[in-house]
């Protein structure tokens, strides 16, 4: 590698030169008085900040798809049952008021219209004057990123604007483009880094967090984004030509994640924070996902969740014991689930207010991926002015991952294009294998914890042929079912797929009902920011609704699919 200098800082915080201001509008950006002068703009500056912006964008995006499909809890309220829960929580406004999501959402279009897209625009015409190629580096790295980042916007809200943004001299109001026109483009974008590349760039000043500039590794990268887009297309044949050529990620090695060091809160959503730098944890745990590797016995639960109790609550620790749950969740968890696991039902919120202080007995996030603490019977508070007084200093001190691309999502996505059900059975297991050797591996980061109490080798060996087995001596949902909950619980940490792959397949059917007896169609996609709508007359004119399907969803409509709603 043609390597002049590279400084691999992990963590950079650079100003984003090209930065614009926070008032305005999303898609009017293109001329800004805080815009540098291009020629006093330096590439390496620009592109040191774009990877905060992009894993902000991910997990957004990842926490969205993770509270839609029971990965996370996602909160109600319970003063407004039988009103539809999904168009409140999916509801497009800004205000955290009106919605638990739309700040997210709203935070996550932002970051590719206002802090990415305006910063790529300059690398390019940047690197397009630069005759030494000096820049090619950067610029394959802000085209995988931006493909990615594009086409999670169409998976999540079907028609987006793309051709004509940040573009406001000559696109007063830019059109929305067809999703599958814009899949196209990503591909391109995508077939464009990697003929970059190949030709041995030059790392000049790169820093690059992810790989440390490491061409093959991106080159893996940007064909296992175009796998992601072909397994939602069902698009086999394309699918199996980049198996074929083995330039994929296939191994662990090759992940892309997101190192969090602890020292500090990168992510705005830092789930770290939430549990072990506050009084109280601010975001229950899902009881589904809970509930399931409880029965299961699933070798990875006390990484994904410490427990700092194992008594029964009193109502006075946790008045939801007390309640009556509506006549179709009876036999539901939605409170304790037992054993110290005490998180909320989907679409639940009840007794939760700011004079209840439960914080120092329910569930928390755990060593993976988050870096909290390994579940090792010890039963503590481990919240700041918690019981204990551990705060801070508790289990792995923050040192997580966000996973962005696994080699284990990759072998679900294989199972899911396999053939037969020998080959996806083959798929789940490699997959399963890959997810619980990632996941034991964070035990270490909690230097306090007792590993004693880590499933062994042995006992992972046998959970693996156990599901494999009652995979392959099941049938029809069952069988599916079985795939898609172990696909679901590996993708812990970052649920854009299993949004995906709901609205794709239909699976799990087991998932546990929403709180609301009357919650309202499943969003098939998500309602643009209302500062568009009200804005831009082009995005006004589509009147979205949350029912509308993106273009690969070609599956029966909402509410008859998908039917654990």
């Amino acid at each position: 590698m043609k390597n002049i200098l590279i400084k691999n800082i992990f963590g950079s915080f650079l100003t984003l030169f090209l930065m614009f201001s926070c008032e305005t509008t999303e898609l009017d950006l293109s001329q800004n008085p805080n815009r540098l002068p291009l020629e006093n703009a330096d590439p390496r500056a620009l592109l040191n900040g774009l990877p905060d912006v992009y894993i902000d964008f991910i997990d957004r995006m990842g926490e969205i798809g993770s509270r839609s499909t029971r990965l996370f809890s996602m909160s109600g309220n319970s003063s407004t049952i039988n009103s539809g829960i999904y168009s409140d929580f999916f509801s497009n406004s800004s205000d955290p008021d009106a919605t638990l999501s739309g700040e997210d959402l709203l935070n996550a279009w932002n970051a590719y219209y206002r802090d990415f897209l305006p910063n790529m625009i300059a690398i390019e015409e940047l690197a397009l004057k630069n005759e030494s190629n000096v820049y090619d580096f950067h610029l394959a790295i802000v085209k995988i990123m931006k493909a990615h980042m594009a086409s999670v916007l169409v998976d999540y809200y079907g028609d987006i604007v793309y051709t004509e943004a940040n573009n406001l001299l000559k696109y007063q109001f830019p059109k929305l483009d067809k999703g599958e026109d814009v899949y196209n483009e990503c591909f391109t974008l995508l077939n464009e880094a990697v003929t970059l590349l190949e030709t041995d760039p030059f790392t000049v000043n790169l820093d690059d967090r992810f790989y440390d500039g490491d061409a093959t590794k991106w080159i893996k990268l940007a064909n296992t984004l175009k796998l992601r887009m072909y397994k939602n297309m069902g698009n086999t044949s394309a699918f199996n030509a980049i198996i074929a050529s083995g330039k994929f990620i296939a191994t662990s090695a090759d992940d892309m994640v997101d190192l969090n060091t602890g020292a500090n809160d990168r992510i705005p959503g830092d789930k770290f924070s939430q549990d072990y730098r506050s009084q109280n944890s601010r975001d229950y745990k899902s009881n589904w996902l809970m509930r399931t590797m409880v029965d299961l016995n699933d070798p990875r639960l006390r990484y994904y969740f410490y427990r700092q109790t194992n008594a029964n609550p009193e109502e006075t620790e946790l008045p939801c014991v007390t309640i009556t749950p509506p006549s179709h969740y009876v036999g539901y968890d939605y409170c304790v689930i037992g054993n110290g696991y005490i998180g909320r039902a989907h679409g639940s919120d009840v007794f939760r207010g700011d004079e209840i202080t439960d914080g120092d007995i329910v569930t928390m996030y755990g060593v993976y991926p988050y870096g909290g603490r390994f579940d090792d019977d010890s039963f503590e508070s481990v919240g700041e002015g918690g019981i204990n007084g551990e705060g801070t200093d508790s289990g792995a001190k923050g040192v997580g991952i966000i996973p962005i691309v696994l080699a284990s999502d990759v072998d679900f996505w294989r199972g899911q294009m396999a053939s037969s059900v020998s080959d996806k059975a083959n798929f789940l297991r490699a997959g399963l294998e890959k997810s619980i050797t990632k996941v034991q591996s964070f035990g270490a980061n909690d230097a306090t914890a007792d590993l004693s109490l880590a499933p062994n080798a042995t006992a992972i060996t046998n959970y693996i042929d156990q599901v494999v087995a009652n995979y392959l001596s099941a049938s029809g949902n069952a069988q599916e079912n079985i795939y898609a909950v172990q696909y679901f619980i590996s993708m812990y940490g970052n649920g854009l797929e299993s949004y995906n792959y709901y609205r794709k397949t239909g699976y799990p059917t087991s998932l546990t009902p929403s709180w609301d007896p009357t919650p309202g169609p499943f969003p098939r996609s998500f309602l643009y920011p209302s500062s568009e709508v009200l804005n831009n007359p082009s995005i006004a004119e589509v009147n979205k609704k949350l029912t509308d399907q993106v273009f690969w969803d070609t599956n029966p409509a909402s509410p008859a699919f998908p039917i654990a709603n």
